[in-house]
């Protein structure tokens, strides 16, 4: 968490350098990063909370005080103003000796704060990085979908040029006619839907990368995701077991919800310790002196003095009950904690099970498309040869654009939940979850 600051400011000055690129996932993310207020909100608040450990470090430092006067009687029977004339300086320090343990427990207190906001401002960066991935892929899924429109068009724009020249022929009935008619309109309703989406989704990737228009963006090379997509899709329960416990040690030591779990339970405990303070007195020392001078006597130095106070509060049904609401404080964080870690371990096993599914899922839709696919060419060839009616050709275009749909959203849901374990377990890219999976180092 402690380079977290360091981290976003490399990020964003690699930022700078990327607007005239082409797109990768790597410069979307760190557009995304220079881009967020929130961080740049946590990055002022972590400064704050600096600033505040030095304030509280500097109170038990002596405390110096330098003080001056001057007096001059201006009116009265008989009365010279020179003779009047008087001036003083003073100094003086204070030190307090003994806070009952105060000083050493707040201080400890601050500390935790600050780490607990350096880990809402790493669970904050990795919402960003999640945000990012998300509006990235939805654009090259929103633009495969388009792909996948335009060549249904075509492929309807190709059925219906046969269809009018068949009629023209006398060889074709007017409901087959009709019928490439709607598929034609229907292709051109669902690129007019596709394109809809794609400038929605870009207009979104914009907005989390502070881009000023659609950039032009690198695809995603599936073979890469080849070998993992394979054995995920092949793991059996023992399998998911052991993966899920290497996740889990991951996550449960670096996740930033449940370390600030964790911290929220060490303050409240340092609460309850600073409350019971309040019942120790307190002891604090000064030393004063001064100079002063006056017209008739001149300069004269003052003896030095010091001083000792003591403070013994005897209100403690006050102290009791404010110690009993730092308690009940404590016992809230502690509930909280053993949520946060129950809620990670769900999170934790529901996205390798996510992962696995759609892995599973994206070698099915794959075999399914290839298998479309064959069935449309074969179904156009036949039509082409008159063989087969316009609804034949029509259900089969159905089937491979159906099966191309499930292909693109299986293959980019497996992409978003390599994104969400990423984000869990704090992984620093794709490659440690894949080492993981593949049993690399």
């Amino acid at each position: 968490m402690k380079r977290f600051l360091l981290l976003t400011v490399i990020c964003a000055a690699a930022a700078l350098c990327s607007a005239q690129e082409k797109l990768t996932l790597e410069k979307a993310r760190d557009l995304g990063v220079a881009a967020s207020r929130e961080l740049a909100a946590y990055r002022l608040k972590d400064a704050d909370n600096v600033l505040t450990e030095k304030t509280q470090f500097y109170t038990m430092l002596p405390s110096p005080s330098l003080g001056a006067s001057a007096s001059m009687t201006v009116f009265g029977e008989n009365v010279k103003v020179t003779d009047t004339l008087s001036a003083g300086l003073s100094a003086g320090v204070s030190q307090t000796v003994y806070d009952g343990g105060k000083y050493a427990v707040q201080r400890a207190i601050n500390r935790i704060t600050s780490e607990s906001t350096r880990a809402d401002a790493l669970g904050q960066f990795y919402t960003v990085l999640g945000s990012v991935d998300a509006a990235y892929y939805d654009v090259l899924k929103a633009r495969a979908s388009l792909d996948a429109a335009e060549t249904s068009l075509e492929s309807a724009a190709l059925a219906l040029s046969i269809a009018e020249i068949r009629r023209e022929s006398g060889i074709i009935n007017q409901g087959d006619y009709l019928k490439a008619l709607a598929d034609k309109e229907s292709g051109e309703t669902g690129r007019i839907q596709a394109r809809r989406a794609l400038t929605l989704a870009e207009t979104k990737l914009c907005s989390v990368t502070a881009l000023p228009s659609p950039p032009e963006i690198e695809e995603v090379d599936f073979t890469g995701y080849e070998e993992l997509i394979q054995t995920l899709a092949a793991l059996d329960t023992s399998g998911l077991d052991s993966l899920y416990g290497k996740l889990w040690q991951a996550a449960s030591g670096k996740n930033p919800a449940f370390l600030k779990a964790g911290l929220n339970s060490q303050q409240a405990a340092q609460n309850v310790t600073l409350a019971k303070k309040e019942y120790a007195p307190t002891l604090s020392a000064s030393f004063s002196t001064g100079l002063s001078w006056s017209s008739p006597d001149g300069f004269s130095l003052s003896s030095g003095r010091v001083s000792l106070s003591g403070k013994i509060p005897l209100d403690y049904w006050v102290t009791a009950a404010n110690v009993q609401k730092k308690k009940n404080a404590q016992g809230e964080a502690a509930l909280s904690y053993r949520s946060a870690e129950e809620t990670l371990a769900v999170d934790v096993q529901t996205a390798l099970l996510d992962a696995a599914y759609q892995a599973a899922a994206a070698l099915s839709a794959r075999r399914a498309w290839e298998y479309n696919n064959r069935h449309y060419e074969q179904t156009l060839e036949l039509y082409r040869l008159g063989q087969n009616s316009v609804k034949e050709l029509s259900d089969a275009a159905v089937s491979y654009n159906s099966s191309a749909t499930s292909l693109i959203n299986a293959r980019y849901g497996f992409l978003q939940t390599l994104s969400t374990i990423r984000g869990l377990c704090c992984f620093e890219g794709d490659g440690e979850f894949i080492a993981l999976v593949l049993g690399g180092d």
